[in-house]
């Protein structure tokens, strides 16, 4: 007979179990008894138990052999979850054929680290042994080397703006010389940015200057410093000319189609606030558009005569 162990049909809402059978005295799971996943607990007994006592081929003599000789065989429930986290975890304990009663590779044999193990340890493997193919341990050359390295990293936790190194490169790709460590860019990150006496993580200098750190990350990607990022600096473009008209700075972009010449600005300012009709004149003397110089004192606050005229009127 085959005794249950271990499952309560009260709590019977996953969709998949790791059962072990074993023989009374068994402990170790990993080299004795037979390693299986089932949907239906109750069904997958009685199939063991008609396989078992007609002895069907497909079956280990080691099994038939012990379900005759025993008075009871124990199924014990080890886990429970998903078919694929019961599939990875059957092929933990059972890697290879002929291991136990098990005759056949657990997870059905198949390579399971491309679709249930972290991305990142995936990625991890295909670079190390892109860079260190002539250099690193030769059971990651063979077909298992990618659930060979990836099951070695289950039970290791690799937090988030953390990755897998080397730690002595000269030593090569084995797992002996592998740790989880900070990447370069977090801890960049964690001292983004040197502020009385300290440094500031991106979220913490988001939130003390009032900038969304999606602002941040975008003015960093347009080279501004640090600094320039949360305002503490201004930031000067690329052909970016900056000078004086009135009582602002004026900074216009040369993107070749502009007329640079600041000195042109300035004799234009002092048309612009005269109040006369020669503006426009010189604007287009010097090849520009009035309405065009014009929007641009206007967008830096400058105003003309007749501005400053109508502001002074409406204060009356």
């Amino acid at each position: 007979m085959i005794e249950l162990m271990g499952y309560n049909e009260k709590d019977d809402k996953y969709p998949c179990y790791l059962y072990w059978i074993r023989a009374v005295g068994m402990s170790d799971m990993f080299s004795e008894g037979y390693i299986g996943i089932t949907s239906n607990i109750h069904q997958r007994i009685s199939s063991h138990k008609g396989r078992l006592e007609s002895c069907t081929d497909d079956i280990s003599e080691k099994f038939v052999e012990a379900y005759h000789n025993n008075d009871k065989l124990i199924m014990q429930i080890l886990s429970s979850g998903t078919r694929g986290e019961m599939e990875v975890d059957e092929y933990l304990l059972r890697p290879s054929t002929n291991i136990g009663w098990n005759s056949k590779c657990g997870g059905g044999g198949r390579a399971y680290s491309e679709k249930y193990f972290s991305q990142k340890v995936v990625l991890t493997f295909r670079r190390m042994i892109k860079s260190y193919s002539d250099f690193c341990d030769p059971n990651f050359k063979t077909d298992k080397g990618l659930d060979l390295f990836c099951t070695s990293f289950l039970q290791v936790d690799v937090p988030k703006h953390h990755s897998i190194v080397l730690e002595d490169e000269s030593r090569g790709f084995y797992l002996d010389n592998l740790v989880v460590k900070k990447t370069q860019q977090y801890c960049e990150l964690e001292g983004f940015l040197f502020y009385e006496g300290r440094y500031l993580t991106r979220i913490e200098a988001s939130k003390l200057f009032g900038v969304h750190k999606k602002t941040i990350d975008k003015r960093m990607q347009y080279g501004f410093t640090p600094r320039q990022a949360v305002g503490l600096d201004k930031h000067i473009r690329k052909n970016e000319v900056r000078f004086e008209l009135g009582d602002k700075e004026v900074f216009i972009q040369n993107n070749g189609s502009t007329n640079m010449d600041v000195e042109f600005y300035k004799e234009a300012y002092v048309h612009y606030t005269s109040g006369n009709r020669t503006f426009t004149k010189f604007c287009k003397d010097n090849g520009m558009f009035g309405a065009n110089v014009t929007r641009l004192f206007k967008k830096f606050g400058l105003k003309s005569k007749i501005d400053l005229r109508s502001n002074k009127e409406i204060l009356c």
